[in-house]
């Protein structure tokens, strides 16, 4: 996958999504034990701090908002003090609660979760209680609500459902917001513990793997009850969280596929569900494929169970776990042959195409970058074979490589375009080709098919691999980037454009 968070987070700030559902408020409750109680068998706890949060369609909300998409919110809620609470936690991020209705005749829904730690243990949940949902509200304070959203519902690109109690939007109703989404073009997404059948026509449902098996009876295996899911909603991706196990991806237009999960340290799986929700928002809204918005999804769930409980999962934190992944992969990039076998053969094996080029790459240019971008293009992974710099003074004479092999290594895997880096000492890859049997072979320069090693394209045509030929860019060579450094600081004039 190839997802620039930066530029990815970047096309989706100017987009709008309308939040409806449940609303939670959550609270936290953070404190020491002290020792055991004198009145029973249970610890004495001393309360260090108190955490509010929304939850439920609430968490969703506030991720997006956080990852810079516009918000409204639209639902049930108490007229309570945590109904006030859930409100101005809405009121205070930025997000437009004018459709969050207080009702007297309901309780503000969450849990409080105790959270306690010791002189020789971490913080840790202990004990949660749960507020359950009151009674039905009055019909005609759904509908009233129902109408509400329907009339401002033309104004966002995305409609999100979270239903957690299943009391006042009814199938009816959903069906009247489906169809006025479908006539705007807006993207629907929903999230159900009991009512999956309520989103017909939906793009994309979430629902956990408790969750599928519960609303496909009879059904005990994964894909195939998220296949049958799939075909009766007529929804184009089912997005199944499999808690430690990853994510099965459903979709209409490609076979099941199973993403495992990122290896993290897990301090609470609290809020991973909500955040499948606004990932998976995320994706829809920046346009991105099945696949891609899976492997979001997995990232960003990924993330969340490493911090305690709601605390929001900043836009921060996510593009600087990006950059110390990429620093991880880039160090990964650089491989021996053996390392390479495995790569090719797995990504083969995953009907993926694999791209071969070499080259010194002494001095990087413009005209580099442009190659390498077009030989990426070619396929799905794209190796880099990198002239030692004993070969390189064999081609090239005795004062070249300028900057030497390991520099170049870490340079081009820098790169990402590149996928990985080998270097090799021979003047030709080919005994390196004949092992990997590469899908594409990218030449660039002034090659002709003619004036190629001929041995490297017996071999390639021999198994069946396909040569592509990348002329350079002219006025773009290592050669005459050197010649213009010599000439400019000896005085003369620069040397006409030529091409390595």
């Amino acid at each position: 996958m190839d997802l620039r968070l930066p530029s990815l987070f970047e096309r989706i700030r100017s987009k709008a999504v309308f939040v409806i559902g449940d609303f939670y408020l959550d609270e936290q409750v953070n404190g020491r034990i002290t020792g055991m109680s004198a009145d029973g068998p249970f610890p004495r706890i001393a309360v260090e701090s108190r955490l509010y949060q929304p939850s439920a369609a609430g968490h969703v909300a506030v991720l997006l908002n956080e990852w810079g998409v516009r918000v409204k919110v639209a639902g049930l809620i108490g007229d309570d003090p945590a109904g006030i609470a859930l409100r101005q936690a809405f009121d205070n991020r930025g997000i437009d609660s004018e459709l969050l209705l207080a009702i007297s005749e309901k309780v503000t829904c969450g849990r409080t979760r105790i959270l306690a730690q010791g002189d020789h243990y971490p913080l840790q949940e202990i004990l949660q209680f749960d507020l359950p949902a009151s009674e039905k509200p009055a019909a005609a304070i759904c509908t009233r609500l129902s109408s509400a959203i329907e009339s401002a519902l033309p104004k966002f690109d995305v409609l999100v459902m979270v239903e957690k109690e299943g009391l006042w939007l009814t199938a009816s109703r959903l069906q009247k917001l489906t169809r006025t989404a479908k006539k705007h073009g807006i993207h629907l997404i929903g999230d159900s513990e009991r009512q999956l059948h309520l989103f017909k026509g939906f793009e994309a449902v979430t629902p956990n793997d408790r969750e599928l098996l519960a609303a496909v009876p009879g059904e005990s295996d994964l894909v195939s009850a998220a296949q049958r899911l799939q075909k009766q909603l007529n929804c184009a991706a089912i997005y199944v969280s499999l808690g430690n196990k990853g994510i099965q991806l459903v979709s209409r237009d490609a076979a099941p596929l199973h993403i495992p999960t990122l290896a993290q340290s897990v301090f609470d799986v609290t809020g991973a569900g909500e955040t499948v929700v606004a990932a998976t928002t995320v994706g829809c809204l920046a346009g991105l494929q099945p696949q891609e918005t899976a492997q979001l999804i997995n990232r960003l769930a990924g993330l969340a169970v490493t911090r305690p409980g709601l605390a929001p999962l900043s836009l921060q934190s996510i593009l600087q776990s990006e950059r110390q992944e990429q620093a991880r992969e880039q160090a990964n990039k650089i491989v021996s042959l053996s390392q390479l076998n495995s790569i090719v053969r797995e990504a083969q094996s995953q009907g993926k195409r694999v791209v071969w080029t070499n080259g010194c790459y002494d001095l990087v240019h413009a005209g580099h970058i442009l190659y390498l971008e077009k030989a990426r293009a070619l396929g799905d992974l794209l190796i880099l074979g990198l002239n030692s710099d004993a070969s390189v003074r064999l081609s090239k004479g005795a004062n070249r490589p300028i900057v030497n092999q390991e520099q170049r290594a870490q340079l081009m895997s820098a790169l990402s375009c590149v996928d990985f880096v080998i270097i090799f000492d021979d003047q030709s890859p080919v005994k390196i080709i004949g092992q990997l049997k590469p899908d594409i072979y990218a030449k660039g320069g002034d090659y002709s098919i003619d004036t190629i090693n001929q041995d490297e394209r017996s071999l390639v045509e021999s198994y069946g691999g396909r040569i592509v030929l990348l002329p350079g860019v002219e006025g773009m060579s290592t050669t005459h980037l050197i010649e213009k450094i010599l000439a400019n600081y000896r005085g003369k004039s620069s040397p006409p454009g030529g091409q390595d």
